[in-house]
């Protein structure tokens, strides 16, 4: 009698190759279709840097993407005067409520009268905007978004930071100016060249300019920590420009090391702990640094408040109990 145990095995074999075979070629397929999806999406971004006269060359469908982004341009005014009458209605039903409440108008410029007369920190904090070509149309208004908000921040501080745009040429300083008219009269210095450009000395310049140790750009990646002591008077540091959702990890600790001025990171390990990347949004780490050298928020308060919940800050254990202990020790004296 013929035994069938080997040819059982052999189709159970073969059986098992092919859906390996299909397994690695629906994996195949599914990497294809993300790569399609990004390289589309690259692609319908950075249309923008494209020239309404210069549409050789591009796909139907991303000369329909240029022609809508060109249709939102030229609406920008009757959105903007939407946008005021959205405001104004906003602004009617709070006055309503409450009569006392100043106008917008009024309001600006009560800000700005206090922000005048407040007595500035010396601190100086450098936005790096060399980036502009390392981001798509979309990320560089998210850039610029978040740069507003920074300086928002700023004018509201109790002593408000010196700050500075380095490198601010070429597309940057393009898309502000069509997002942000007017920029020019804020209260931040504009420079074309870069920070070590601008802030260091040589031997032949008087001692105004700072050295390469008092320029300090921040990096999640530095080995160095800047200290509970915090940020020191007359240093000046350098945040990064960029959201790339961590395309260019390292980048900036690499300008800062070619460049050969100082680097440092935010003390986040040594005061918290957190779930997800130790990466900030450039608003966040602005947040940060003003929390603790304008306003003098400790560490742990300052990264607890402003972390958004996402990161799931959560104090370490031996600096809430070091803060108990110091607590206690105050109400003893």
């Amino acid at each position: 009698m013929l035994s069938t145990e080997k040819p059982i095995k052999e189709d159970k074999m073969k059986e098992t190759k092919e859906t390996q075979g299909d397994q690695k070629k629906v994996e195949l397929d599914s990497k294809d279709s993300n790569q399609e999806k990004h390289d589309e999406k690259s692609e319908l971004f950075d249309i923008a840097d494209t020239s309404a006269g210069s549409t050789q060359g591009l796909s139907k469908r991303a000369k329909k993407k240029l022609l809508k982004r060109q249709a939102w341009l030229d609406s920008k005014p009757e959105r903007k005067a939407l946008e005021k009458v959205k405001r104004r209605e906003k602004l009617d039903k709070r006055k309503a409520e409450d009569p006392d409440l100043p106008s917008y108008s009024e309001s600006r410029k009560r800000i700005k009268n206090i922000y005048v007369e407040k007595i500035k920190s010396p601190i100086n904090i450098v936005f790096d905007m060399s980036f502009g070509d390392k981001m798509n149309q979309r990320d560089r208004g998210k850039c610029l978004k978040q740069v507003l908000h920074c300086y928002s921040l700023n004018r509201r501080f109790d002593h408000p930071l010196n700050l500075h745009f380095s490198n601010f040429d070429g597309i940057m300083k393009e898309e502000m100016s069509q997002r942000h008219q007017g920029f020019e009269n804020w209260d931040i210095q504009f420079h074309t060249k870069s920070h070590a450009e601008v802030f260091l000395r040589d031997e032949k310049e008087a001692a105004e300019k700072c050295s390469k140790n008092d320029i300090v750009y921040l990096s999640s990646e530095s080995e160095n920590v800047i200290g509970e002591e915090g940020f020191e008077p007359n240093k000046t540091y350098v945040i990064g420009a960029l959201v790339d959702h961590n395309l260019h990890k390292g980048l900036c600790y690499s300008l800062a090391k070619d460049a050969g001025i100082s680097h440092a990171r935010l003390p986040i390990d040594e005061f918290v702990n957190i779930k997800t990347r130790k990466v900030l949004s450039i608003d966040h780490v602005f947040h940060i640094i003003g929390s603790v050298a304008s306003q003098k928020m400790s560490w742990a308060d300052a990264f607890l408040s402003i972390l958004p919940d996402r990161k799931g800050a959560e104090l370490k254990e031996e600096t809430s109990e070091a803060s108990n202990q110091e607590s206690i020790t105050g109400q003893e004296n």
